[in-house]
């Protein structure tokens, strides 16, 4: 991912809710991340915490 593309996703996102999504065999599914943070400046990196529950 480019520099530039991270940055705009990172402005995007809002810092009290985000929800993952995903799609295998047909089937679509989604969550409310518990805890999410931007990691690391350089390289970028991100981290989300997900129940298990």
């Amino acid at each position: 991912m480019s520099e530039n593309a991270f940055a705009t996703l990172m402005a995007a996102t809002d810092p009290a809710m985000v929800v993952v999504t995903t799609a295998a065999g047909g089937e679509r599914a989604g969550c409310l991340v518990g805890f999410h943070a931007q990691s690391s400046i350089s390289p970028e990196r991100y981290c989300l915490w997900l129940s298990t529950t």
